[in-house]
């Protein structure tokens, strides 16, 4: 068992995405995994990809989220 509850630990909610080399900070992470499932909804073949790898990355929790 942990010494300190889970819940006593911040959690944080400032994201940075990578798509095609251009870094965008997002002050929400909620606010990123919506604008990139309503990218990756409208995109087709590559960029679907890459929107999607960022997206599973962005629901794992990850800080630092890329396309590759």
């Amino acid at each position: 068992m942990l010494s300190t509850p889970e819940y006593a630990f911040r959690k944080r909610k400032k994201v940075a995405t990578v798509f095609r080399g251009k870094k965008t900070v997002w002050a929400d992470r909620e606010e990123a995994k919506n604008y990139i499932l309503e990218e990756m909804m409208t995109a087709e073949g590559e960029d679907y990809d890459r929107y999607e790898a960022i997206y599973l990355q962005l629901i794992h929790g990850m800080s630092n989220c890329i396309d590759d």
